[in-house]
Parts: structure tokens; sequence; C-alpha cells
């Protein structure tokens, strides 16, 4: 479980990194509903190109060998669930090369929902042992992913709400955001990296 969760913590950072790209745009509030329009779209700033979001989510998996089509389209549901937030900009602050922009985001609380997720996927486990009913590492792996999907897409209210600040940096002559931070990150996808993080540190004592 905790290989698994960390490495779903990687999938979505990578996820983020690919899309969070560099762009031209004049402002540094610009560049910032570029990257995160981008994110909502999961498409590549700037030049418009489809992120590969199957190839991202396979780093999730415990073995990207016999990772299942089902399995694939799961996280890929799972990806444009955590992806469908709301964002609106705010003050923007700028200090030589450096600039700031504020962001209230509003998106499903996907935090919660996952510590959801695994008392419910536990408690299949459990029952599933309990009745001599033997799995092997695959399937408990779609189980997982079953139970992540179902429950992401029943989640119809955004009530997880925050703001915070986006930091950009001036180079070549261009605005480009900085790689977000754990806070800004939680920020975006409603409590889901710090729910995951600290499950995968809880797993690790």
């Amino acid at each position: 479980m905790k290989k698994f969760l960390t490495l779903m913590l990687v999938g979505v950072l990578s996820a983020m990194a690919l899309v969070l790209a560099g762009c031209s745009e004049t402002t540094p509030t610009e560049v910032v509903k570029n990257e995160l329009t981008a994110v909502q779209s999961q498409s590549k700033a700037g030049d418009g190109a489809k992120v590969d979001v199957m190839g991202i989510i396979t780093q999730t998996a415990e073995d990207t060998d016999k990772l299942t089509d089902k399995d694939k389209e799961y996280l890929s549901s799972i990806v444009t669930k955590l992806t469908d937030f709301d964002f609106e900009v705010g003050e923007e602050a700028i200090d030589g090369d450096t600039a700031t922009v504020e962001v209230t985001f509003k998106s499903y609380p996907s935090g919660k929902t996952m510590e959801s997720v695994l008392t419910s996927y536990v408690e299949k486990v459990f029952n599933k042992v309990a009745a001599g009913k033997e799995l092997s590492d695959e399937e408990y792996q779609t189980m997982l992913f079953e139970e992540m999907d179902t429950k992401f897409q029943a989640m119809d209210k955004k009530s997880f709400e925050k703001t915070v600040k986006l930091n950009l940096t001036k180079k070549d002559g261009s605005w480009e955001m900085d790689d977000l931070t754990v806070d800004q990150m939680d920020a975006m996808l409603g409590g889901f990296y710090s729910t995951i993080n600290e499950l995968t540190q809880s797993s690790s004592k």
C-alpha cells in the first residue's frame, strides 16, 4: 500500500509538472490563467499539445506491465475529476524578476474522499480474505482503482476552497510559473495531495 500511494503521488505531481510549462504571455496574471486552464483541459501550455494522461497515470501502478485497459480507464477518469477545479485570479505583485499572483481555488473535496476510499477498500479486502477468496495483486489493484473512481465520480459539489499565492520568475524576458509547493498543490486538488502524503508517511511508521 505504501508503495502504491507513493507512486500515485509521483504520478499526480508528474502530471502537474508536464502541464505547468512556461509560456510567453506578457503578464504574470495571464501566465497563471493560461497555465491553470491548461491543467483543467489536460493540455500542455503554450503550444496546445495534449498531455499524455495515460502515460502519466501508469506511474501509479505497482506493475505497469500488468496495468489493464480497465485500470487505465479508471485512472484516466480519476485524473480528469481531480483537474476539474474552478479558479479566480486576484491581486498581482511584481518585484523585479519575481512575481506572485493570488488565486482562489474551488475544487471537489478529494482528500476527504480518498480517506473514505481507503476505508471502504480495506473493508472489502478483509471480507474477501475472510471468505477465503484469493485474488492476485493485479486484481487487488483494480479493486482500489474502481473504488476510487466510483467515489470520485460521486463528488458533485466543489466544497473545498482555498486561496494561495502562485510564484513566477522572469526568464529570458518571459514570465514562467514556478513549481507548485505542497500548499499550492493541495489548494488545486482539493486536499488530495496532503491526504496521500499523510497516509504514505503513516504507513511507514
